[in-house]
């Protein structure tokens, strides 16, 4: 038998309005996690005798922008939470 979604007081508000920290939290470790493998990169086209050099550095610079922009939106997030966690005034 189906379910009923429970009865809300009126004027009561289930939701959150913009992201969470939580979701500021996993961008900032996304970010991380992509300028390591940004590093891992750069280390690997470093290698004496590497046959693969130039596809490493490219390699470095695409996990360099995600990490870059991934950040950016860490940022954003974060503005938007402390914003939409202030009083509304009429």
């Amino acid at each position: 038998m189906p379910q009923t979604p429970p009865q809300r007081k009126p004027g009561s508000v289930s939701f959150a309005i913009g992201p969470t920290v939580t979701e500021t939290e996993q961008l900032d470790r996304l970010a991380e996690t992509y300028s390591t493998q940004a590093d891992y990169c750069r280390h690997m086209a470093e290698e004496p005798g590497g046959a693969f050099d130039e596809s490493w550095v490219l390699l470095a610079a695409a996990w360099t922008e995600l990490a870059e922009e991934t950040k950016a939106r860490s940022g954003i997030a974060a503005e938007l939470t402390m914003y939409s966690g202030r009083q509304m005034r009429p």
